[in-house]
């Protein structure tokens, strides 16, 4: 019973802990928590008081790298940005408690430096969610059974289904936006599905030859995947150019695949995928 009670206070503290604003000392968000007593049950309740929808069309239209705010570096001088014509949004976003303070780190006598990142799941998920609601156009509950029938078509190894579901993300993107930024919106959708699996996903993964788009983990088997403006053969010979599997390849007892995803310009989706196991 003394295990089930502390792994539910470890749930709780992972999920509603984390404010911060000098890295040392954290405090919960009594809302949820007081939410999560009431019903009895794990929920993302931080959108319940208001859902941002200022704050989502701003960060889209200045086209923010939204993958930067897990580890968001920065100085003092963020805490003082109030400029309403010049908008730093990633003072913004800690303002309104999506960022919080996780570590300090002196300069000097007089300066800083701050490291940011979301207080907890509970944020992180919600502000993703409804973030890729806003790129992709659908309601968050659409996004909510996207990112579920997404995670068990991987777990299935389903690469079909999984790109079916992909292809319809991006085919309810605006026609004008492609236009406007295709690669740059490409990579964030992208980015933005897959940290929301609820796996071991990670992103951007920078390795001594070059930077893997993604990595997805789960049942000792590893998706080392890579997203190309172009083809699938391009992709997948990007990842055997640059051996990327080299870094995982001292795991004897995990089965690696990767996948090469090619991006047809033309008609704004995933064209095609090829995926191969590494022996």
């Amino acid at each position: 019973m003394e295990t089930d009670a502390a792994s539910i206070v470890a749930d709780i503290k992972e999920w509603y802990n984390g404010y911060s604003w000098d890295g040392r000392s954290f405090v919960f968000n009594p809302f949820s928590v007081l939410s999560f007593f009431a019903k009895e049950e794990f929920g993302n309740y931080w959108f319940e008081s208001g859902t941002p929808s200022f704050l989502m069309k701003l960060i889209k239209d200045t086209k923010l790298d939204i993958t930067q705010f897990d580890h968001y570096r920065t100085g003092e001088a963020i805490f003082e940005s109030f400029e309403l014509d010049k908008i730093n949004v990633a003072a913004l976003l800690f303002q309104t408690g999506y960022l919080t303070v996780k570590s300090v780190e002196p300069i000097d006598r007089t300066r800083r430096h701050y490291i940011l990142s979301y207080p907890n799941q509970e944020v992180k998920e919600s502000f993703l969610e409804h973030l890729l609601s806003d790129y992709s156009g659908r309601f968050p509950n659409e996004v909510s059974i996207l990112v579920y029938d997404l995670k068990k078509s991987l777990q299935s190894r389903n690469l079909d289904k999984f790109m079916e579901i992909m292809n319809s993300v991006f085919a309810s993107i605006s026609y004008n936006i492609f236009i406007k930024d295709m690669e740059a919106y490409y990579h964030s959708v992208i980015y933005l599905t897959l940290m929301l699996l609820g796996i071991d996903v990670q992103t951007e993964i920078q390795t001594n030859r070059g930077r893997i788009d993604a990595v997805v983990e789960m049942d000792n088997t590893l998706f080392i995947m890579e997203f190309k403006l172009g083809t699938a053969l391009e992709a997948i010979n990007q990842i055997k150019q640059k051996k990327y599997y080299e870094k995982y390849q001292h795991r004897t007892s995990t089965s690696i695949y990767i996948i090469g995803i090619g991006i047809d310009t033309e008609n704004r989706n995933l064209s095609s995928y090829l995926i191969e196991k590494v022996q």
